[in-house]
């Protein structure tokens, strides 16, 4: 699913500390769009889930509404 496709920005929140001490951007669920990628590290927040992206992995919501991780190559 990545070829050609175009990474998305943050949507949602404010990048928040990890405990490692870098800034990860903070996605809300409900706003991100059909196609739209999320590189990681990032954190996809919704009312019945929290899933994190670690660093090197890219989600992907696809056209049925699932978020599809990938790793990088």
């Amino acid at each position: 699913f990545l070829a050609g496709a175009r990474l998305g920005k943050s949507n949602g929140g404010k990048p928040e500390k990890v405990p490692d001490g870098d800034e990860t951007p903070i996605f809300h669920r409900n706003t991100l769009q059909t196609g739209q990628l999320v590189a990681g590290p990032a954190v996809v927040l919704e009312p019945s889930a929290t899933t994190f992206v670690a660093p090197g992995w890219v989600l992907n919501l696809d056209e049925l509404g699932n978020l599809a991780l990938e790793k990088r190559h």
